[in-house]
């Protein structure tokens, strides 16, 4: 199982990327010009100095770049938003490529979680016929969900905690170290990061298929290139990260149970027949998990932060971390652009952990945040147009987020359309890149 990447005092291998405002912030270097797609990784340049390579602008020299600060072969390395972005769209050819893809989909510093202000407890089920509690709370606290795994021995867990909390954040954590493992030892690992939100049939009124030919055929749409799931899971090589199963859509109580009842036959094909291989489900409470009880034994809840808020707390862990890596930069040469693009970076972040709430709200607020939009389209005037492109905007990074861009995509054509008279409003969806 996963080990962690880095002693938790020490920065983490992700703390080695520099997000930087511009690709142009550095010129790219002669070697990166041209190439072919990216298909199996070469091996790392090592370079003779311990400072942040120049930013790379093309998804092939970004792969090699990520490998060579994750591999710990480069100190730093310094990537723009849009580039980690085209990494993680980048359709791998090869397991290698995946690893690094998945490295840069959560790098960014919205995603950055500080273990040292995590707390887990573990809950064990003690069965239907327990005398006392049911759930019990183990008196040791985790901060990292593989320890969780380690300590249990159990090949499933569900991640409890209130929206908010940083469940999908913890998820993506994992899935972090889990890729980093991998690349770092060869290791056969690979994860499959899936919000369950999407589980739904394709067409209204029907039925979604069954949770295993979903995951297959999610995988294949997704990496076509790659090993079929169903070959994987035959060989016990899957971390499966199953996010929002209070999230599972559903007509009424008795269809949600069913479809839990779904997923937890499909739990048993996952990790019964093919024992190595481990899941991990995220849950708001224990009431949504419950009929998966027999099948999980082990609920591992997140706790809330002692003082301040989660984000605030994160945030502050994380530009300690990050003014460390500037203190180092700063005695190597080229120190003035460095630091400023380390000023970039913490502007950077501190942007990212708003939008990051932004985002969280509009997962609260559902469909209503859409209503909003059409109101403000409706009132046909200037600002309220802004208003309701910037909704859209952070509509649209929600949809990344969570794997949902072809949703997004149907609803902005119907919007368009019918819109399509409303010529100021239609222009400013064209400058924002809603095209």
């Amino acid at each position: 199982m996963v080990s962690g990447s880095a002693p938790k005092d020490q920065p983490h291998p992700v703390d080695r990327i520099l997000v930087t405002a511009s690709p142009a912030a550095y010129a790219p270097r002669s070697a990166d010009a041209g190439g072919s797609a990216f298909g199996a990784v070469p091996p790392a340049p090592r370079p003779p100095a311990a400072h942040a390579r120049p930013a790379s602008t093309s998804v092939q020299a970004a792969l090699r770049d990520l490998q060579a600060a994750v591999l710990g072969d480069q100190a730093h390395v310094a990537l723009a938003p849009e580039v980690l972005a085209a990494v993680a769209r980048h359709a791998p050819l090869d397991l290698t490529a995946y690893h690094l893809s998945r490295i840069a989909a959560w790098a960014l510093p919205r995603h950055r979680l500080d273990r040292r202000f995590v707390a887990l407890t573990l809950l064990v089920d003690q069965g239907a016929a327990a005398t006392t509690e049911r759930w019990r709370a183990e008196p040791r606290r985790f901060d990292d969900l593989a320890d969780v795994f380690a300590a249990t021995g159990a090949p499933a867990l569900v991640l409890l905690g209130r929206p908010g909390a940083g469940k999908s954040t913890l998820l993506r954590r994992l899935e972090i170290d889990s890729a980093i493992e991998s690349l770092r030892t060869g290791g056969p690992r690979v994860t499959f990061h899936v919000p369950l939100n999407g589980y739904r049939a394709d067409g209204p009124g029907g039925t979604p298929a069954g949770p295993p030919a979903w995951l297959c055929e999610r995988w294949l749409r997704l990496y076509p290139r790659l090993p079929d799931l169903e070959r994987l899971l035959a060989d016990c090589r899957v971390l499966l990260l199953l996010d929002g199963l209070n999230e599972l859509p559903h007509r009424d109580a008795a269809d949600y149970r069913r479809h839990v009842e779904a997923w937890k036959e499909c739990l048993h094909a996952v990790v019964e027949q093919s024992p190595d291989n481990r899941v991990v489900f995220a849950c708001r409470s224990l009431d949504y998990s419950a009929p998966l009880s027999r099948a999980v034994r082990a609920h591992a809840r997140r706790e809330p932060s002692a003082r301040g808020s989660d984000h605030q707390r994160l945030d502050r862990g994380w530009v300690r971390r990050r003014l460390r890596s500037r203190r180092e930069l700063d005695a190597a040469p080229g120190a003035g652009a460095r630091r400023a693009a380390a000023d970039r970076a913490r502007r950077e972040a501190e942007a990212a952990a708003a939008l990051a709430k932004r985002l969280d709200a509009l997962v609260r607020r559902g469909a209503a945040a859409w209503r909003d939009v059409e109101q403000r389209i409706e009132r046909t005037q200037p600002q309220a147009y802004d208003e309701a492109v910037a909704m859209l905007r952070d509509l649209r990074a929600l949809a990344e987020r969570d794997h949902k861009l072809g949703d997004l995509q149907h609803r902005l054509a119907a919007l368009r359309q019918r819109h399509a008279k409303k010529r100021a409003f239609i222009g400013r969806l064209d400058r924002a890149g809603f095209g």
